[in-house]
């Protein structure tokens, strides 16, 4: 019975005697071949990088030999974020190290997952994953010119002003939000066109022919992605 012990090593060659009474002994010999493949490792500084910075990754395996080894690299999930085609780990060396590059392209993206992957011949391929995330969403902050309005006030209560900063030649789309529709309501969104500072709002005061006491309620806003509704 030859038995597997998970282990990647050389092929062993085994000598096998057979030996009776009132016979003459003999012996033979088999190569036992091994069918355990290494493993390629990759290890990420991080498991997230802003773009326009880089990254440094580590790939390492667990079959240290004389020999080199050259590993192919190969990422995955934006154009923004690159890796070397190839890097090589030096004979008795258990690894090397590699660096990832990454593009700040000015819009204004949710995070990206990103896969890099690293294969050779003879080895088991190894992954890992690591998060793009946005470097150009912009400090936005809202503020009211008044802060107490009657609710008979109508359509144009009061107004809201939304700022941002950095100021940037991006068009940056802001969601509105009201806590309360019943007692105020904003437009859906507002536009920061391009160079542009802040941009005004009208905030709806809504009667609702009750005799209630003061209301509180919340304006707020949200950076959206370039192109989509996601916050």
């Amino acid at each position: 019975t030859v038995l597997d012990d998970h282990v990647v090593t050389d092929n062993q060659l085994v000598t096998l005697t057979a030996a009776a009474s009132g016979y003459l002994g003999a012996t033979a010999q088999l190569t036992v071949l091994n069918t355990d493949q290494a493993q390629l490792t990759l290890a990420p500084g991080s498991n997230a990088v802003l773009e326009g910075q880089s990254l440094q990754v580590n790939v390492s395996r667990d079959n240290v030999t004389t020999n080199a080894v050259t590993v192919a690299v190969a990422s995955a999930g934006s154009s923004r974020f690159s890796a070397p085609a190839s890097v090589v780990i030096p004979p008795s060396a258990a690894s090397a190290t590699f660096t990832v590059t990454t593009v700040d392209d000015g819009i204004i993206e949710t995070p990206t997952p990103c896969t890099l992957t690293a294969t050779a011949p003879g080895f088991l391929a190894g992954s890992a994953s690591v998060l793009l995330n946005d470097a150009d969403i912009p400090q936005v902050t809202l503020t009211l010119a008044s802060h107490a309005v009657s609710e008979k006030a109508g359509p144009q209560a009061t107004t809201g002003t939304v700022t941002r900063s950095p100021v940037t030649p991006s068009t940056v789309i802001i969601e509105l939000v009201s806590s309360d529709t019943n007692a105020a309501q904003v437009p859906l969104q507002v536009t920061l066109p391009p160079n542009a500072a802040s941009v005004d709002f009208p905030v709806a005061a809504v009667d609702d022919g009750l005799v209630t006491p003061p209301r509180t309620n919340v304006i707020g806003g949200f950076v959206l992605a370039n192109g989509t509704s996601t916050r």
